[in-house]
């Protein structure tokens, strides 16, 4: 039985440098920690760190919602009702820290809870090189190095010839063998998606994430090379659409930004049934929702995991995941380990509420 609930911002300052995106960069990731605690003294993790600019909630929106939740009688994660009118990030976490403590008591991997079985593949792990306009090969070659599956570069939209030219260097620097991926953001006005996707095509990308935004992306024709929906995917409006277009080559899952586990697995499994891929990725968080979403792509059998270590885990507490053991060819990887399986999860939870700032949302 919940004992308690607790809460403390966590995280700190970046490398602007690599923290990016197609045309935002971060200084700073700050997040609220969740901690449920039971009666035997379990303790389960959940993550809520919205990404400003990006995100449809913000971290004031998301510890509001915490703060005001129904302790006493809504925390359980089946209960998926109470869970939806949360701010996304702040329902992501209480489902997150729930799953964690029912895995942690009864022995069982969260990713097992959420429907992975132990048959179930290791998901290949890509990796983001950074922007085309920063000179991305030296941490292309790294990645690859490292054993990703994937490389994917940011593109703000504003010059192709100077993108492609990018790319090319790209290529001749990685060989042919090399998957690369643009990530345009929905930085292009729906008439120039097919010049730059024809140009991207000659230059070797094998796909593009968010070529345009809204409702233009979700009636988007076919391309001479695969796109992606992915910040389109906020507006549930637009869900069916984008399942139903059959140009629509697949979805990228970010559980921060879509409301947690529950709901991109549901998307998850309708984008499958459309014959469509599956990228679970992060939104630049710590280590307990990276673990979450690791977990999420083992029970969806996602066809890649973006979910390489990346700048903003600095800002956080090391916790080692065995999903996530880093080792080549980078991939998530199945672990019997119960819960999320952060090595060193009760030592980071004490030392994070023996500061000022933790503070005790219920008790029973």
């Amino acid at each position: 039985m919940l004992a308690r609930a607790r809460l403390v911002r966590w995280g700190g300052a970046v490398d602007p440098a690599r923290v990016v995106g197609s045309r935002l960069s971060w200084s700073v990731r700050e997040g609220l920690l969740l901690a449920l605690e039971d009666d035997d003294g379990t303790v389960g993790l959940g993550e809520a760190t919205p990404l400003p600019g990006f995100s449809p909630d913000t971290l004031a929106e998301a510890e509001a919602a915490l703060e005001s939740f129904d302790w006493g009688s809504g925390w359980d994660s089946a209960d998926r009702q109470s869970l939806r009118a949360l701010a996304p990030s702040a329902r992501f976490a209480v489902e997150t820290a729930a799953l964690d403590l029912r895995g942690l008591r009864e022995g069982t991997p969260l990713a097992a809870l959420l429907g992975a079985t132990r048959s179930r593949a290791p998901v290949p792990i890509g990796a983001l090189a950074g922007r085309l306009g920063d000179d991305p090969e030296s941490a292309a070659r790294d990645a690859l190095a490292r054993g990703a599956a994937l490389l994917k570069v940011k593109s703000s939209g504003r010059d192709l010839e100077q993108d492609c030219a990018a790319l090319r260097r790209l290529r001749a620097a990685l060989g042919p063998a090399a998957r690369l991926r643009v990530d345009l953001g929905g930085a292009l006005d729906v008439a120039d998606v097919p010049r730059f996707l024809e140009a991207f095509a000659e230059a070797g990308v094998e796909a593009v994430e968010e070529p345009c935004s809204g409702r233009a992306l979700a009636t988007l024709g076919r391309m001479p090379i695969p796109w992606l929906a992915d910040e389109t995917l906020v507006d549930e409006a637009l869900h069916a659409a984008l399942i139903e277009n059959p140009a629509c080559a697949g979805l990228v899952l970010k559980p921060t930004v879509l409301g947690g586990l529950g709901p991109c697995l549901d998307l998850a499994v309708g984008a499958q049934k459309a014959d469509k891929s599956v990228t679970i990725t992060h939104a630049f968080e710590g280590p307990v929702a990276r673990a979450a979403a690791a977990a999420l792509a083992l029970a969806c059998g996602a066809n890649v995991a973006g979910l390489d270590g990346h700048g903003a885990l600095a800002a956080f507490p090391a916790l080692p995941c065995g999903m996530l053991s880093g080792r080549a060819p980078l991939a998530v990887e199945p672990s019997s380990s119960a819960g999320l399986g952060l090595e060193g999860q009760l030592a980071v939870y004490h030392r994070a509420f023996s500061s000022s700032s933790g503070r005790t949302l219920w008790e029973r």
